[in-house]
């Protein structure tokens, strides 16, 4: 976001601790992620299918008290020390915490050899704990009761927005494919809403070129259109599609949205027609 690494550093921790996150955690998960995305048992950062129900969406989308109950929970063990166990295995969509990654997947990316890593995420764990018990402590004291709702809580209610732009991201695809365009799902939204969501909803672009920052996603998305199978344009049109598919799914378990490519000869087409390309910065 910021041209500066260490502003960068700076904003992502108070971003982590603001939801409950852990930098550490999702730095080594979603490494993985990019680098053998859908592909089990390297990424199980992701697990497909999602669970697209009215529950999961009331859940995520309001107020979730199971979440924060296992995110606490997982942060308290993380801050004995503990990693065994750390969380019930996950079934729902990737829009929860990092605490709530499936136990297999923590066990995988922090082993028992890796004593540096796992000392900074027991020690960001403290902090998350110590923080948040002394903005609640503070907030009885002084009696700003809406301190603790907009930090310590903020992350637990009100997300029906987010979920309804990250579950796309790879819901109703394949896995297990080398085809970024067949695992990842790029829709186009409004200024406001790809504002908000960090353009992330260029997520196939993003995944093709995750060098590329998030505000020149919209750029590098026109730079290869011609190669990108159509997209659905706003949110309405992008979860009509993901209840198609949830309908198709629900006969079929097996069944999976193949996205139409690009013709060779609309490839071909393009590359004869183009001009000189436009550059894409990636700082």
């Amino acid at each position: 976001m910021f041209n500066s690494r260490f502003l960068n550093a700076v904003f992502l921790r108070i971003y982590c601790f603001l939801n409950w996150d852990s930098h550490v955690m999702y730095w080594a998960s979603h490494s993985r992620h990019h680098k053998y995305t859908l592909h089990p048992p390297d990424d199980l950062e992701v697990e497909l299918p999602y669970d697209l129900s009215l529950r999961s969406f009331l859940k995520a989308g309001f107020v979730d008290v199971w979440m924060f109950c296992s995110t606490l929970k997982g942060a308290i063990r993380l801050s004995l020390g503990r990693d065994e166990g750390t969380v019930p295995k996950r079934r729902t969509t990737n829009v929860n915490k990092s605490y709530a990654l499936d136990s297999e997947w923590h066990m995988r990316l922090f082993s028992r050899e890796n004593v540096e890593e796992r000392r900074r995420l027991f020690n960001w764990a403290r902090v998350l704990l110590f923080g948040h018990a002394a903005i609640v402590a503070i907030s009885i004291y002084f009696g700003l009761w809406l301190l603790p709702l907009l930090t310590t809580f903020a992350a637990f209610y009100g997300g029906w927005l987010r979920y309804l732009c990250v579950v796309p991201q790879h819901s109703g695809l394949q896995d297990d494919v080398p085809d970024f365009r067949l695992c990842c799902r790029t829709m186009i939204l409004n200024p406001f809403l790809r504002f908000v969501y960090f353009h992330m909803n260029y997520h196939t672009d993003h995944h093709m070129y995750p060098a590329v920052p998030c505000y020149n996603l919209g750029r590098l998305h026109q730079a290869i259109a011609y190669e990108m199978p159509d997209c659905p344009r706003g949110l309405l049109a992008t979860w009509r599609e993901l209840l198609a598919i949830r309908r198709k799914q629900s006969r079929d378990p097996g069944y999976h949205h193949v996205p139409k490519l690009p013709t060779a000869a609309r490839v071909e087409s393009h590359a004869n027609d183009s001009r000189e390309p436009t550059l894409i910065s990636v700082k």
